[in-house]
């Protein structure tokens, strides 16, 4: 009998999942704002990643910003993806006002790469948002010469849209990782 049990249960092994961290909850350091402090008193009122503790979940980074002027907000880690990876997965509560989630990398030749939008509702609870590899896309604002997402990447950055002046935004981050099909490929693991 167990023989038969193992037949059903290897699809569901097959398409077993490893997740890389990529940024640890409650890591706010690895997260900058890429603008010099003239740029950000121009564009912003408060931008801010600090480091927060939900008693359910666990630490996270507090991403609180309210729009001077503009219409999206953007935040940065500056960490090299080194592998095509599945998916991206974030693990996000919206605290503050409604906004629209998106992300971009950075690819090796300098263009910018994006994948699909989902809308985070004011005072949302925490979910997985999943960016599959096989839906990102040159960005609107960007160029590839190869039209190829090239790695290594070298920085993953999450967006903001939907965004205006006067709301208090207040995006909550738990880990960000690389989701892999399960083996891992060795380059990962060892880096």
């Amino acid at each position: 009998m167990s023989r038969y049990l193992l037949l059903l249960l290897l699809p569901t092994l097959a398409a077993a999942e490893q997740l890389i961290p990529y940024v640890a909850a409650g890591q706010a350091d690895a997260w900058d704002f890429s603008r010099d402090s003239a740029r950000l008193k121009k564009e912003y009122v408060q931008d801010v990643m600090s480091a927060g503790k939900d008693p359910a979940e666990g630490a996270f980074s507090d991403w609180q910003f309210q729009l001077r002027e503009g219409g999206f907000a953007d935040v940065f880690a500056r960490r090299p993806i080194s592998v095509p990876f599945a998916a991206l997965r974030l693990r996000v509560r919206n605290h503050g006002a409604a906004l629209t989630l998106a992300c971009k990398v950075g690819d090796h030749v300098g263009a910018e790469w994006t994948a699909g939008q989902v809308p985070l509702p004011a005072g949302d609870t925490w979910r997985n948002v999943d960016f599959p590899l096989r839906d990102w896309h040159v960005a609107g604002w960007s160029t590839s010469p190869d039209k190829e997402l090239g790695f290594p990447c070298l920085y993953l950055g999450l967006i903001a849209f939907d965004v205006h002046p006067g709301p208090a935004y207040d995006l909550q981050v738990g880990a960000v990782s690389l989701v892999f099909p399960d083996p891992v490929p060795a380059d990962v693991r060892a880096g």
